[in-house]
C-alpha cells in the first residue's frame, strides 16, 4: 500500500492537470475564433456600408446647384465636376449608414468611430467626433479597417469621381467577444473546479484510509505481540 499510493496520487494529479490544461486551450482557441469570427462580421459590415455609400457616387450631383450667370466653360469645370461622398453626406448621414450595417451584422453593440478620406490629398473630408483621438491611440483593443470608396464599374462617374477610403474604428470589439462567450468560459471554469474538489476529497480521502489501516496494523501488531508475551 505504501507503494501504489504515491503512484496513484502522482497518476491524478497528472490527470488533473491534463484536464486543466486541456480546458485552457480550448477556452484559447474558442476565444481566438470568435475573435476572427467577430472581426469578419465587422469586416462585413464594413463593406456594406461602404457599398451603399458609394451609390452615391454613381452619377453628376445637380442639386442646389444655381444655373443663373453661367458663362461658357463653367459647366465643365464645376458642374459636371463629380461630388464626393464628404460633400454629399453629413456626418450623421454616414454615420447613420454604418450603424444599419452593423445592426444588419449583428453588431448592435459595437461602438465606433469614423473617417472618411480623400486619397488625392490624403486629407479627411468627414470624421466622427472621437475619430483623430481613438486614430492615434491606436488601443490593440480596438479594431480598424478601411474600404475603399470607389464609383460603381459602369456607373457615369466612373474614373471621373475622386477615390476616398472609409476607415472605421470599431471600439473594444475584444469585450464584445467575452460578452458572446461568458457561459462556456463560466461552466469551464465551474467544470475545473468540481474536478479539483473532486481530486481534494479523494486524495483526503485516500490519506484516512491509509492512516486507519496504519491505525489498524499497528493495533493488530500491538494485540499480536500481547499474545504472544502471556
Amino acid at each position: 500500500m505504501k507503494k501504489i499510493f504515491p503512484i496513484i496520487i502522482g497518476l491524478i494529479s497528472l490527470s488533473l492537470v491534463g484536464i486543466i490544461v486541456i480546458q485552457l486551450l480550448w477556452l484559447r482557441n474558442m476565444v481566438l475564433l470568435r475573435r476572427e469570427q467577430i472581426k469578419h462580421r465587422i469586416q462585413d459590415g464594413v463593406q456594406w456600408a461602404g457599398n451603399n455609400l458609394v451609390q452615391h457616387k454613381a452619377n453628376y450631383n445637380f442639386d442646389n446647384r444655381d444655373f443663373h450667370g453661367l458663362v461658357p466653360g463653367e459647366f465643365s469645370l464645376e458642374y459636371l465636376r463629380p461630388n464626393t461622398i464628404g460633400q454629399r453626406l453629413s456626418v450623421s448621414q454616414i454615420n447613420d449608414i454604418i450603424k444599419k450595417a452593423f445592426h444588419e451584422h449583428d453588431l448592435d453593440d459595437v461602438k465606433f468611430e469614423f473617417g472618411v478620406a480623400l486619397m488625392s490629398t490624403n486629407s479627411m473630408e468627414k470624421q466622427s467626433k472621437n475619430f483623430v483621438e481613438v486614430f492615434n491611440e491606436n488601443n490593440p483593443k480596438d479594431y480598424q479597417y478601411t474600404y475603399p470608396l470607389n464609383s460603381p464599374s459602369g456607373s457615369e462617374t466612373e474614373n471621373l469621381s475622386p477615390n476616398e477610403i472609409l476607415i472605421v474604428i470599431a471600439l473594444d470589439y475584444k469585450n464584445l467577444v467575452f460578452q458572446s462567450l461568458w457561459l462556456p468560459i463560466v461552466s469551464a471554469i465551474v467544470f475545473t473546479l468540481l474536478i479539483m474538489a473532486s481530486f481534494y476529497l479523494t486524495v483526503r480521502t485516500m490519506l484516512r484510509q491509509k492512516k486507519l489501516s496504519e491505525i489498524k496494523n499497528a493495533f493488530i501488531n500491538n494485540m499480536t505481540h500481547e499474545f504472544n508475551t502471556t
